[in-house]
């Protein structure tokens, strides 16, 4: 695993003093290609984001401060990445390499809020794979 973090003042239009953004990339670390639908979950946040076909994702506003993330997709071994520094008024990158591997059981936190069209995406990575989902609880 691969994470490359480091903080940018955001350009126009200043964030409010106490939030930032958080944005980067999923890839797999054999092939270096870009991974779709992988779920990044903020844990001390009740948030999550789909990474979109290029590997991107972007959460804001953040409150600044340490945050720990996880990067969960099927079929690849689950990270965390832990305290990402986000500073007010300005954008943290991170940039995460998955190693395939196999996952028997998926265990989602929850709660968990994010968009509907994340979920179809999710979802539909899922189909067809025999791997038990586990909720919350």
């Amino acid at each position: 695993m691969l994470v490359i973090v480091f903080p940018v003042a955001l350009l126009a239009g200043a964030q409010d003093g106490g939030y930032g953004r958080l944005q980067g990339g999923v890839q797999d670390s054999a092939t270096g290609e870009p991974i779709e639908a992988a779920m990044i979950r903020l844990l001390d946040e009740q948030r999550a984001v789909y990474t979109d076909a290029d590997g991107f994702f972007r959460i804001e506003p953040i409150a600044a401060g340490p945050h720990d993330l996880v990067v969960l997709l099927l079929g690849y071994v689950t990270d965390t990445v832990r305290a990402i520094r986000v500073d007010a008024g300005r954008t943290a990158f991170v940039r995460v390499e998955l190693a395939q591997g196999p996952v028997e059981d998926v265990h989602l936190p929850g709660p968990i809020y994010e968009s509907e069209n994340g979920w179809q995406r999710f979802w539909r990575r899922l189909a067809g794979r025999p791997r038990r989902i586990i909720g919350p609880g």
